[in-house]
């Protein structure tokens, strides 16, 4: 694959990510990572790659972290920090799957808080909550069959 190969795809990543309501640059950045040529990717190499500026870098990079999506890593004598597509894709559903939760207790929450529940909001509240509610509990039966479809790749 050449180098603009890689930042096509890395463009066409940041296109996804913005239109799933991130910013392009974080996708910008996973997409490079998912195509590097090397495992690992220093800070300052991202910011030559991708032609953005520090900050830029470094809040993509704090925000695709806490997604799950990549992470931090140093090697043994050197100073500079490297990042790298996180290799347990499970925790990050996990992580979504914990979301999920979340996101089920609070429409609940806003639903017993509404005034009238028969209203658009009402209804809208309802319907999260219930879509929230059910996919909370596919969750570990997705998960026991991922792991069996897993163990077939």
């Amino acid at each position: 694959m050449t180098e603009e190969a890689r930042m096509k795809f890395a463009e066409e990543a940041g296109l996804l990510f913005e239109n799933a309501g991130l910013t392009r640059m974080a996708g910008r950045l996973y997409g490079y990572l998912l195509v590097a040529e090397q495992e690992q990717v220093s800070f300052n190499a991202l910011i030559q790659k991708l032609q953005a500026s520090k900050s830029s870098i470094s809040l993509s990079t704090r925000m695709l972290q806490q997604a799950m999506f990549i992470e931090a890593v140093t090697l043994p004598g050197d100073r500079k920090t490297y990042f790298r597509v996180r290799s347990n894709f499970m925790e990050m559903f996990q992580k979504s799957a914990a979301e999920t939760a979340r996101f089920k207790s609070l429409f609940g929450r806003a639903l017993e808080l509404r005034v009238d529940a028969t209203d658009d909001v009402g209804k809208y509240l309802k319907e999260a909550h219930h879509f929230y509610s059910w996919i909370e509990n596919q969750m570990p039966d997705l998960i026991e069959r991922w792991k069996r479809e897993r163990e077939r790749l």
